[in-house]
């Protein structure tokens, strides 16, 4: 059974930075850190637990008229079983509850379908993500 709510305790957090920083940045070759960013200040964060464990995670803040939802992970030997999708749904409604009514996000080449699948339209080319990664801007109305 999959439970979708915010981390709390010291241990939860710890472990959800864990999971941006190896599935998301220690590819890229980010100093271990750097996977926290000023927006984690303002953002409402959500994990998936399995058993108590974080396995998935991402987050969502207010930018501007949009909810922006940012780092989208889920532990590998998890991916395909609907967590990611979970943890979408679930951020975009702490977005309907706060009356923002478009969601938009970046997503790699390999991640364009899945948000697709979810209702979100590819807007075009977005920011390479340092200097390796090609983005795309994806939005959906909410």
């Amino acid at each position: 059974m999959i439970e979708i709510r915010a981390p709390v305790t010291a241990g939860e957090w710890e472990k959800y930075y864990d999971i941006r920083y190896r599935l998301l940045r220690k590819q890229l070759g980010v100093a271990k850190g750097e996977e926290k960013k000023p927006e984690d200040n303002i953002a409402e964060h959500l994990a998936a637990f399995r058993d108590g464990t974080p396995i998935g995670i991402g987050m969502v803040y207010e930018e501007g008229k949009n909810a922006r939802i940012r780092f989208i992970a889920v532990e590998e030997k998890h991916q395909h079983e609907g967590i990611g999708s979970l943890l979408i749904a679930a951020l975009e409604g702490l977005a309907r509850k706060k009356g923002l009514k478009k969601a938009v996000l970046w997503g790699d080449e390999s991640a364009v379908g899945f948000y697709e699948k979810l209702g979100y339209k590819n807007a075009g080319k977005g920011p390479v993500l340092l200097g390796k990664i090609q983005q795309y801007n994806m939005e959906k109305e909410l």
